[in-house]
């Protein structure tokens, strides 16, 4: 692995964007069986877990680099391979008092959350949280979103696990660090892309046509108009989060949809919806217009397979908090959806962000930080991430719970991370801790609109 992999622009704007109240990494909290894990006074074997996770870094290069900025921001930074990489510094272990209950460990992965990696590092971390109930440990991840979105989240994660109790020996290669570039070579190789990329990049014209398609498409399908309605969510964040999740029966949510024309994620949305109707009756927002959400559209092939970065489109989904019959708003939320996946949106959104990478990396900056603390468009974000089917292990123990955990925007106070594992659904809600002090209420009305839609299912918190 060399040193010239160069950030794009929205992978770059991740960067830019994060300030000391707003960290922008992706993570999950999961918990796996004691077994092999800890020893015999039931402390994890933190070595034989470094061991593994550098065994297994070859798969994921990226892990050992450093974002290294290109000199009087020239051009846009580059991954640059980690002169002084030691797993000790990324793998570490944490207690809790005994028994670590699940919401304690939750707790624990929000306040984890709320620090910003350290830029001198590579961009990621996994806490070992020993002294949950049962023997049990917790493995609490942190990638910076500009390494990963949430597809290849996922694939990082499922790189560092076994698929198996007793995996075959892995036969690492030797490692060999790439040479670290001159800053002068840096900034001539910087300058030299920006050249390239500009000959190659839509003309004004092109450009403009893009923007105006992008209108055009979102004008026809917003009926509301494009800008999101004004509500209590979105907000200025502060620094403290807080995090809770819900797990479902994943066969049983399915079936639901598909009783209904409708896909797991309409089904998600409406019970979201159904959970962001009873908040805004709580805090006395208007309930007569839906609220829009944002839900990112992954555009990897097979191909991308363990490929980093960002590759996302979006779309825009208004979520009705009228009426209260959930059968209606799921209706209403599946015909949207599949009347927003016929238009071109995601695609032409993808288009635009990766013109961004033609654009003077001050200009990235100063959009960024704007899209990030001012954006007038969305409430909220649901992303909706597909997980391993199967069981997963680390060093021979099964894990057993797994939530996602999404970062905050600077005016979006809450967002739900869903992800499917070994047949369970579990959306993961990340809430400013101030601004979402009510959230209970939103959990519990959420579970209510699950019961309805996806009768004789296990909601648990």
């Amino acid at each position: 692995m060399t040193h010239d992999a160069r950030l794009s622009a929205l992978d770059t704007a991740f960067l830019r964007a994060e300030r000391p109240e707003t960290p922008l990494h992706v993570g999950a909290v999961s918990v796996f069986e004691g077994g092999r894990l800890t020893d015999e006074s039931g402390h994890v074997r933190v070595g034989d877990v470094r061991a593994a996770v550098e065994a297994r870094l070859h798969l994921v290069p990226r892990l050992r680099q450093v974002v290294r900025e290109v000199p009087l921001w020239l051009g846009r930074p580059v991954w640059a391979d980690d002169p002084h990489f030691d797993v000790a510094h990324h793998v570490k272990v944490l207690p809790v008092a005994k028994p670590g209950t699940r919401e304690q460990l939750l707790q624990l992965a929000a306040e984890l959350h709320e620090e910003r990696l350290d830029r001198s590092r590579p961009l990621w971390e996994l806490w070992l949280v020993e002294g949950l109930a049962d023997g049990r440990v917790g493995v609490i991840e942190k990638v910076h979103h500009a390494m990963v979105d949430g597809v290849s989240g996922v694939d990082v994660a499922a790189a560092l696990l076994d698929l198996e109790p007793d995996p075959p020996p892995i036969a690492a290669p030797p490692f060999e660090r790439g040479a670290a570039q001159r800053s002068a070579v840096l900034a001539a190789e910087a300058v030299a892309e920006q050249v390239r990329r500009a000959a190659r990049l839509p003309r004004p014209r092109r450009a403009f046509d893009l923007v105006w398609r992008l209108l055009h498409e979102l004008t026809e399908l917003e009926e509301e108009g494009v800008l999101a309605p004004p509500s209590s969510l979105n907000a200025r964040v502060g620094c403290d989060r807080q995090l809770r999740a819900l797990t479902l029966d994943l066969d049983l949510v399915r079936a639901s949809g598909r009783a209904q024309d409708a896909t797991i994620n309409d089904v998600v949305l409406t019970a979201v919806g159904g959970g962001l109707r009873a908040l805004a009756e709580a805090r006395g927002d208007r309930t007569n217009r839906p609220l829009k959400v944002l839900v990112p559209v992954s555009l990897r092939s097979p191909a991308d397979h363990l490929t980093l970065g960002n590759r996302v489109g979006a779309l825009v989904i208004p979520l009705p908090l009228e009426p209260v019959d959930p059968a209606v708003r799921l209706a209403a939320v599946a015909a949207w959806t599949a009347r927003a996946k016929r238009s071109e949106a995601a695609r032409t959104t993808a288009e635009l962000i990766s013109a961004g990478d033609g654009l003077p990396l001050p200009t990235v900056t100063l959009l960024s930080r704007l899209v990030v603390s001012r954006q007038p468009f969305v409430n909220l974000v649901v992303t909706n991430v597909p997980g391993p089917p199967f069981p997963v292990y680390m060093l021979g123990s099964r894990m057993v719970d797994t939530v996602p955990i999404v970062p905050l925007g600077g005016n979006m106070t809450m967002s739900v991370g869903v992800l499917s594992y070994d047949g369970r659904l579990t959306l993961g809600v990340t809430a400013d801790l101030v601004a979402g002090e009510d959230l209970n209420v939103f959990m519990d009305a959420t579970a209510a609109e699950f019961d309805a839609l996806v009768p004789a299912t296990a909601v648990s918190a």
